[in-house]
This record gives C-alpha cells, sequence and structure tokens, in this order.
C-alpha cells in the first residue's frame, strides 16, 4: 500500500499544478505519470482496470496527515534540524511570509529551508542539537524538493496551524515597540520644528509601522 513516504515534495507541487480536467482518466493517467516517473503514453497503454486499481493505490493523498513536529529531516545525505521557533528572527519571518504570498504548496520547499537549518552539533545522548544561523541558500530549498512528504506534511500542518500565529503575534509586538521607539526619538528630537514632527509621524504611519 503507498503512503505518504512515497511522494516526494516535487511531486506533490507538479500534481497541484495539473489544474480541471474534463476527464477522469486524463486526469489519473497525468498523475500517474507525475506519481510513478513514468512517461504519460506509458500509463496509456496500461488496461484501463490497472489505471483505475493504480490511481486508487494514491487515495490518501486526499487524506491530510496529522500535524506532527519532526526534529530532524535527512534528505540527500544531510541533516537538517527545525530551529527554536520561538527564537525565529524576523530576516526568517520576512522571508517566510514572502514565499507563503508566492503560493504555499509551489514555495513549500522555500518555506521549510527558513526552518530547517544545517545541523552543526548534536549534544550528548541525543539531547537535542545546534543549527547553523539562517542564511538564505538554494542548495536547501533543493534538497528539500526531495523530501518525502511523511516528514514534511506533518511538519508543515504543524507550522502553519499554530506555530505561525504564534510567530505573527511576536512579530507584531516588535513592530509595536520599533514604532513607540522611533515616536519617542522624533517628540524627543530638540532640532526639529513641529511641523517637520508632525511631516516625519505622518510618515512612519504611512510605512505601516506608526500607529493607524
Amino acid at each position: 500500500m503507498k503512503s505518504w513516504k512515497d511522494v516526494k515534495l516535487r511531486q506533490l507541487q507538479e500534481i497541484s499544478l495539473l489544474g480541471e480536467f474534463e476527464d477522469k482518466t486524463d486526469e489519473m493517467i497525468s498523475a500517474l505519470s507525475i506519481l510513478l516517473d513514468k512517461d504519460p503514453a506509458d500509463i496509456e497503454n496500461m488496461p484501463v482496470s490497472d489505471i483505475h486499481l493504480e490511481f486508487n493505490e494514491w487515495s490518501f493523498l486526499n487524506i491530510k496527515p496529522e500535524p506532527k513536529l519532526i526534529p530532524i529531516v535527512k534528505v540527500n545525505n544531510r541533516e537538517y534540524g527545525i530551529c527554536d521557533l520561538s527564537k525565529i528572527t524576523m530576516a526568517q519571518l520576512v522571508d517566510i511570509e514572502e514565499y507563503f504570498s508566492e503560493g504555499l504548496i509551489e514555495n513549500l520547499h522555500k518555506i521549510l529551508s527558513v526552518i530547517y537549518l544545517p545541523i552543526k552539533r548534536k549534544k550528548w545522548l541525543g539531547k537535542g542539537y545546534d543549527v547553523e544561523k539562517y542564511k538564505p541558500s538554494d542548495e536547501r530549498k533543493e534538497d528539500f524538493l526531495d523530501a518525502t512528504m511523511d516528514v514534511l506534511y506533518p511538519t508543515a500542518l504543524f507550522f502553519f496551524s499554530g506555530v505561525m500565529n504564534y510567530i505573527k503575534s511576536s512579530a507584531s509586538s516588535l513592530m509595536e515597540e520599533k514604532k513607540v521607539m522611533m515616536e519617542m526619538m522624533i517628540y524627543q528630537e530638540e532640532g526639529l520644528s513641529p511641523e517637520v514632527k508632525k511631516e516625519w509621524l505622518r510618515k512612519l504611519k504611512e510605512s505601516g509601522i506608526g500607529s493607524k
């Protein structure tokens, strides 16, 4: 029986881009050619009954797994550990939101490359690990395209179902602190006229950092 372990992220992305089909058989042929890594013509040469049987083996694709945080992912002989999500940086958050705005599934490998970082040291007796400091990496993005969904899907659901709310809340708090500090600096700057201070505060508000 097939499972999410048999599906790579790149395959899920290809399937998500297939669009609508008028004919169910055409849909099955296109999906199976991706999942089995075969030419569509090879699938078309199969008996229709075999196509249906094979397609049914992949029915689990319509059922989401339970959200679960999986700390370590090994792909292409490299190990990545999920970063401390309570200490995620603004740089990571900015990149996550940019990728997310461009499409979740098609950019999931990029999003995961932000929260999973290379492990630089494992602690004694398997009690945790340390990861490298975050910086964007095309190699890491490519690695996650080859990772299997039995690992990635539960973590992705865990991350977006709860953690993103926490992160956004923390980011909002940081932005509020930044706003207050900038407003105080403007108010306390003795070299500025009241008119200039008013204009700077207006620009601060328009930037999205200032109060609404």
